[in-house]
């Protein structure tokens, strides 16, 4: 971002669009599922709004409030203002998942469960809450040098001590 103080939309998105590619590489679809249904909220108003106001997250939140999309009791559950509530969940998701496993070189497992108590689980429903400790049973088969190996862009095959570190390099860039 140009302006620190606020988060510019458009490349929000397109670094949005490069999580969700490498999420499905790893074998996280859910969350790429997530993250991709987050961003057509946003990008639904996004293409509505004049470009001198779309990239500013004010102007596009505003946008919407002023256009009436929300009754000013609740968020309507399509809208972008809802698409980037739960994007930004999704995120500090991802990050803290990413951040465990490099703090602690465990298992994605491990990470995940870590990053679902800490940044999802308080802002689900009991039944949403069962349905994400399910699918997060899921990521128990994934092992850790085939996510890294994925995120690093590297052969299975091929990953090592060296592959390993520079993807933790990578990673913790990212990060």
């Amino acid at each position: 971002n140009q302006n620190q103080d606020e988060i510019h939309v458009g490349h929000l998105l397109s670094a949005c669009e490069r999580l969700e590619i490498t999420m499905r590489k790893i074998g996280f679809g859910k969350g790429a599922n997530d993250i991709a249904g987050n961003m057509a909220k946003i990008r639904s108003i996004y293409h509505e709004v004049s470009t001198d106001k779309r990239n500013s997250m004010p102007e596009l939140l505003r946008y919407e409030l002023e256009a009436g999309i929300h009754d000013g009791k609740s968020i309507k559950d399509s809208s972008a203002t809802m698409g980037l509530l739960w994007l930004g969940r999704s995120l500090n998701y991802q990050y803290d998942m990413f951040r465990h496993m490099l703090d602690h070189n465990g298992e994605p497992y491990e990470a995940a469960c870590y990053a679902y108590e800490n940044s999802m689980k308080p802002h689900l429903s009991w039944p949403v809450q069962k349905v994400c400790q399910t699918a997060l049973k899921k990521v128990k088969e994934l092992r850790r040098e085939k996510m890294m190996a994925g995120i690093g862009g590297f052969s299975e095959d091929s990953f090592g001590n060296c592959e390993d570190q520079a993807t933790r390099n990578d990673l913790r860039q990212v990060v």
